[in-house]
């Protein structure tokens, strides 16, 4: 019997890539990233999924409820949610985990990643401004041979 081939792992920020940016303080009106649960879906097929997401002390209960209401649960378990107080912290949860790959919408934190030697996908920016594009791009990656990596 063959066994089941070991998924990668893949990290997603919240803010901005799945759920959009609050408009104005005190707007706590959920609004979700188009095609976002749609990407989870398809995604979670072929990646074990994680969120790390900086959230500002004091919003982690918050921002734990608000998902454990969504479609998040169904695509990342919440033992695979880390919510860090300081942005690179993410880097941290990357490397502890073994995450080789990070999406996130800040262009500082993809640098980060970068450096630490960690692959960042810009979200929304020129190359990835869609979860459509995000999407194609991480499932191609299974197509590419070993010795091209």
């Amino acid at each position: 019997m063959k066994k089941a081939a070991k998924k990668r792992l893949l990290a997603t920020d919240v803010g901005g890539v799945l759920k959009e940016h609050r408009r104005f303080p005190g707007d706590e009106k959920v609004r979700w990233v188009p095609k976002s649960k749609w990407a989870l879906k398809k995604l979670c097929k072929k990646r074990k999924l994680y969120i790390i997401s900086y959230v500002r002390p004091g919003r982690s209960d918050l921002l734990r409820k608000t998902l454990r209401a969504s479609f998040v649960p169904d695509y990342i378990p919440e033992k695979r949610w880390h919510f860090v107080h300081s942005r690179p912290a993410k880097i941290d949860i990357m490397k502890k985990y073994g995450i080789p790959t990070l999406i996130d919408d800040r262009p500082d934190i993809i640098g980060w990643v970068e450096e630490a030697g960690l692959r960042g996908i810009l979200f929304r920016g020129q190359d990835y401004p869609d979860w459509k594009h995000v999407v194609h791009s991480v499932l191609s990656m299974d197509s590419v041979h070993l010795e091209d990596c």
